[in-house]
């Protein structure tokens, strides 16, 4: 079989050939990725293969192994570059996409062979073991091209038989449990609930050829692409179209926008076409949540960067890519989602990509401002999510998707695809360049959000906020007097270390706060930054980040205090929302204060504020300051002592110690 196999022009969709696996390796490409090197047998001749990276599961497990009985139910065979055979042609390698386990080799019995018969396409082909690298071998076979055609040509073909192996449970590829129209528990898909993806698929084991429909014929799935194969087909549907983007390098200007590939097991890639001729054919043609057949693109290492797929690998295209719109497939879903809990979003890393689930409670008006690196004005967002574990987490929204409208959008379902954890004041999440948004999705996950929200969700008291408002303003992480900190692990520097610092709560009193000096600075209205002054002292009219230009100055606290608790005391800065917080008065107005020479005015405002009790949030961290290592603290956040909260907390406190 395996000869019929080399010597054929195209792949023969009917042929389920099997093969004993003779021998494995593992090996490591260029860029250290794991691939499975097989060398398989017939008995007769032998050939390499490589196995896709979608059974090496199953590899580590130990089921696919060497000196095994595998049918392999769908394969493509590459051509080897620059390495002849001894027939005189290019050798051959086989990418091994779907296999089944059959069983194990017989083993020799007295030194004969026992043969064994099969059902398959090859009714007269027959194995005999002999020993082979693992023990025993089916036949004795050689590299196909040693062994000449004509010597072999009049060898029968034959089949193992039953006798010839060990039953094993049958392997399938272990596909995405979707459904359409529904996120399905995670796995799931838009487009209409309650039908399985792959309804003809039973799981079960059979010695028949794979029927496969003729409109599908060559079409490989996604989680079978390699860079070892060119020649591939696929068929998926868009899920998510970046803008075009124009961008400059060594071969000049050209041009590249993305797609996000979804197939009907489940599968995603990023495809990326590159250049003026693949953007003029393909930009306007290709359309979101419509289906294609793709061929003709190269496979490469996805660079993580630009693609939060699930996939080693991404596709470029140029204008020679094959292209073509299919009639809607639906066992290919719309979408699919693996949903995180809010409440479980601080177990996850920095940057790690999930997709969430939940009710929005509250947004931020859009801000803009002008970002240096990108050299144009961006539009920020946040929006405040809870969901059914009484947890409230902070996404933060950029560019368009902070522009979009939110008006009528609290208290409203929105499901989430590809979010960023990011660690800024506690865990929060950020969209990232291919984050999608559904609203109101029609799904169980939805509906399930949507009557907790209903029943429970608008009690508000019980939510926990595992992230704070950029601004400071929500509530401080974790209020919990088991989770607080002392003021002396502060003094003695046992904190703030690490590269990013450390975030401490304390429960503190202000002791003092320094204005002999104006505590604030003159800031451009829109961005915020410093504004300069000329020789003599005068504001210059133009903010030389943003080009900004007023006739008014906008003040910005830096407020130094001095905060104590038990154990001592220790200089914090509080930027402007939680000094205009602390003091109950923005900077514009206490400067005006000191205009119109007020000083009593000026001073009670800064001796209300004193001897008061405040839970904070607060960032350590070592600077370089003067040639010097200092420990900066920065409160984040604060709020007044609740002290009824504060006296249950005391009660369960006490009751708990007690109880020990």
């Amino acid at each position: 079989v395996i000869r019929k196999i080399l010597i054929a022009k195209v792949v023969d969709e009917s042929l389920n050939p099997i093969v004993e696996l003779q021998d494995m390796k593992k090996t490591y490409d260029g860029k250290n990725l794991e691939r499975y090197h097989l060398t398989i047998s017939d008995g007769v001749d032998t050939m390499k293969a490589i196995l896709s990276s979608q059974f090496a599961e199953r590899v580590d497990q130990g089921i696919i192994r060497p000196q095994i009985v595998i049918m392999i139910r769908k394969y493509m065979v590459n051509e080897i570059p620059n390495q002849i055979g001894a027939d005189g042609v290019l050798k051959k390698m086989m990418i091994i996409l779907d296999v089944e386990v059959l069983g194990e080799v017989t083993s020799i019995q007295h030194g004969a062979y026992s043969s064994a018969e099969m059902k398959t396409e090859s009714p007269n082909f027959k194995i005999n073991p002999s020993s082979g690298p693992y023990g025993n071998s089916m036949g004795s076979p050689s590299p196909y091209g040693i062994n000449s055609i004509s010597s072999s040509a009049t060898t029968p073909m034959a089949q193992p038989a039953a006798q010839g192996y060990t039953p094993h449970t049958a392997y399938q590829p272990q596909h995405q449990a979707g459904v359409r129209g529904g996120y399905g528990g995670g796995n799931g898909a838009v487009g209409g609930y309650g039908e399985a993806v792959n309804p003809g698929y039973t799981g079960q084991s059979n010695n028949r050829p794979v029927v496969r429909d003729q409109n599908d014929a060559g079409i490989v799935p996604i989680s079978a692409l390699n860079p070892y194969s060119n020649r591939w087909t696929i068929k998926a549907r868009i899920t998510s179209k970046s803008e075009a983007r124009n961008f400059t390098n060594a071969k000049g200007d050209s041009i590249l926008f993305s797609v996000d590939l979804l197939d009907s097991v489940g599968g995603e890639i990023r495809g990326t076409f590159f250049g003026h001729a693949a953007h003029a054919k393909h930009y306007t043609t290709l359309e979101i949540n419509k289906v294609y057949t793709w061929s003709g693109g190269r496979l490469k290492v996805a660079n993580k960067k630009f693609s939060t797929l699930n996939n080693e690998y991404e596709i470029t295209f140029d204008e020679k890519s094959d292209v073509n719109e299919c009639a809607n497939d639906e066992s290919i879903a719309v979408m699919s989602f693996n949903f995180t809990k809010l409440g479980d979003v601080q177990l996850k890393s920095k940057d790690e990509i999930v997709d969430v689930i939940g009710i929005i409670k509250s947004f931020t008006e859009i801000q803009s401002f002008m970002s240096a690196k990108l050299g144009k004005e961006v539009y920020k967002r946040e929006l405040y999510l809870v969901d059914d574990t009484n947890t409230e987490c902070r996404l933060t929204l950029w560019g368009e998707r902070a522009q979009a409208d939110y008006d009528h959008s609290v208290g409203r379902v929105y499901a989430f695809k590809r979010l960023l954890v990011d660690e800024y004041n506690g865990k929060c999440l950020k969209a990232s360049s291919s984050t999608l948004a559904i609203d109101s999705p029609d799904v169980p996950e939805g509906y399930a959000m949507n009557e907790w929200f209903t029943s429970v969700g608008r009690d508000l008291d019980k939510i926990k906020a595992v992230s704070l408002s950029s601004a400071g303003m929500g509530q401080v992480r974790e209020n919990n007097i088991f989770k607080r900190h002392y003021l002396s692990a502060v003094r003695d520097g046992g904190v703030g270390h690490g590269e990013k610092g450390e975030y401490l709560n304390f429960k503190v009193t202000v002791q003092f706060l320094k204005h002999d000096t104006e505590p604030w600075y003159t800031a451009c209205k829109k961005c915020n930054k410093k504004v300069a002054s000329d020789t003599l002292g005068a504001i210059v009219p133009t903010c030389e980040k943003c080009q900004t230009e007023y006739t008014e100055p906008n003040l910005r606290y830096i407020l130094n205090a001095t905060l104590s608790d038990d154990t001592g005391s220790y200089y914090f800065t509080f930027f402007d929302d939680q000094a205009n917080m602390l003091l109950g008065k923005t900077a514009n107005e206490l400067s005006s204060f000191k205009t119109d020479s007020d000083d009593a005015l000026y001073e009670e405002v800064f001796n209300n504020a004193l001897f008061q009790q405040y839970i904070v949030h607060t960032r350590a961290k070592y600077e370089l300051i003067k040639d010097e290592q200092r420990l900066k603290c920065t409160v984040v956040s604060a709020q007044p002592v609740d002290y009824v909260n504060e006296s249950e907390q005391l009660i369960q406190a006490i009751e708990k110690y007690a109880n020990m």
